[in-house]
């Protein structure tokens, strides 16, 4: 998570920022452990459950704005 952190920060638009995920998520495990996806202007994250990883926590966990 901290590595997709750093990463979001250097983006300077959306596209940099959907390439930047894609990179992340095929270089570590951000699909086993987080739910993500996309808004009309925001990126979104969400932590799986641990014992059961179909399920998600309510909050999300961070929000970007583009």
């Amino acid at each position: 998570m901290l590595d997709l952190i750093n990463r979001i920060l250097l983006t300077r638009n959306e596209t940099e920022l959907r390439e930047t995920v894609a990179v992340c998520a095929e270089r570590t495990d951000l699909n086993k452990f987080f739910l993500y996806g996309y808004g009309k202007h925001h990126f979104w994250v969400k932590q799986r459950n641990v014992s059961d990883p179909a399920k998600t926590f309510d909050q999300r966990m961070m929000i970007v704005n583009f």
